[in-house]
């Protein structure tokens, strides 16, 4: 093998490994992004909710649909463990 070949090789194993990083990390902050929002969601003032409702109601509708479970759960479910 020419050096050539084998600082091919080694980008494209980086490029591999990268991408599979970044696979991994979204797939783990997914999870809690989705948890934050439904925190959020659930502290905000229901007349802020109430606003948004008549600004927004497909909005508003989507949001409650997705974080409106109890103890802002997206799943309505407990996951994991």
């Amino acid at each position: 093998m020419k050096q050539r070949d084998i600082e091919d090789i080694t980008m494209q194993a980086r490029e591999n490994v990268r991408t599979v990083m970044d696979e991994v990390m979204g797939e783990m902050t997914e999870d809690a992004t989705k948890r934050a929002i439904g925190a959020f969601w659930a502290q905000l003032p229901n007349e802020v909710k109430d606003q948004l409702v008549k600004d927004k109601p497909d909005v508003a509708q989507k949001m409650d649909e997705m974080y409106g479970q109890p103890q802002g759960n997206p799943w309505g479910e407990q996951k994991g463990r």
